[in-house]
């Protein structure tokens, strides 16, 4: 069985609607939270098989939570709302890539799915750096290591 965690790479955020179908899985489960309901309303989403389904009961009257989210999910797929996710994730494309060639000592690559991004530094020191940055002009950035 697989389940996919589209907390943070769903609701267009890779560009598609969410992350998985990219990939040419299909997962037994997949969920997906905070954002569905566009901030406004706290609300989670397990969507499943019916293999799956038939092993879930739950009832507890949200109905609210569930209008709001269906919301959410139709601007989300309406063409303007598809082009600014695509513009703004081109936009982080040519921004990064000239960064990238005016700082190659620093900066390494650039790993991108939609508007979400990783960075690699050269320098020791190059995601702190980077993430003090971000965060003074009001962008969250998490820096994450990575093992060989």
């Amino acid at each position: 069985m697989y389940i996919a965690d589209e907390v943070q790479t769903g609701l267009r955020r890779t560009g598609e609607m969410w992350g998985w179908p990219g990939y040419g899985i299909q997962p037994d489960i997949f969920v997906s939270a905070k954002g569905i309901s566009g901030g406004l309303y706290p609300i989670s989403a397990a969507c499943m098989t019916e293999r799956c389904a038939a092993h879930i009961y739950t009832a507890d009257g949200e109905e609210l939570r569930c209008i709001v989210a269906h919301k959410v999910l139709e601007i989300l797929q309406r063409p303007e709302v598809v082009a600014k996710v695509d513009a703004v994730t081109q936009l982080f494309a040519d921004g990064l890539a000239d960064i990238q060639r005016q700082n190659a000592d620093i900066f390494g690559g650039i790993r991108q799915k939609g508007v979400i991004l990783g960075l690699e530094f050269e320098h020791p020191k190059g995601a702190v750096h980077a993430s003090r940055a971000l965060y003074e002009h009001g962008v969250r950035a998490i820096i994450g290591r990575v093992s060989l």
